[in-house]
Formats: structure tokens, sequence, C-alpha cells
């Protein structure tokens, strides 16, 4: 059982959470981008990658 298939999902992600957070360079945008899009496949759920300046960002996630 150890090395078997996995056995089930163990994440919970509501709509608008972020799963997953790059901060980048204007030039290197197109390829994280691109990156983002390619790794939301491998997710269970849908997803889609959007392009925020930073300072919005941590206005968010502030507690």
């Amino acid at each position: 059982l150890s090395f078997g298939k996995p056995a089930g999902l163990a994440v919970r992600v509501n709509s608008g959470d972020y799963v997953l957070l790059v901060r980048a360079n204007q030039s290197a945008a197109e390829t994280v981008k691109k990156a983002l899009r390619l790794a939301g496949k491998k997710l269970p759920l849908s997803t889609t990658v959007q392009q925020e300046k930073a300072e919005k960002v941590v206005e968010r996630l502030r507690f």
C-alpha cells in the first residue's frame, strides 16, 4: 500500500483562493504564465492564470 496508487485527495480549495503565487520581472511574464498554465493542468480542479501588480496581491494577503 505504501508504494501503490494514491488513495485520495487531501486539499480543499475555495473559489478565489490562491494555489500558486509567483513574483517575476515583467520580461519573464509570458514564460511564467505558460509554466503556470501547464502546472494548472496537473491539478484536479479548474485553474486560471491572472497577472497583477505585487502591491495588490500583498494587500489581499494581509490578515
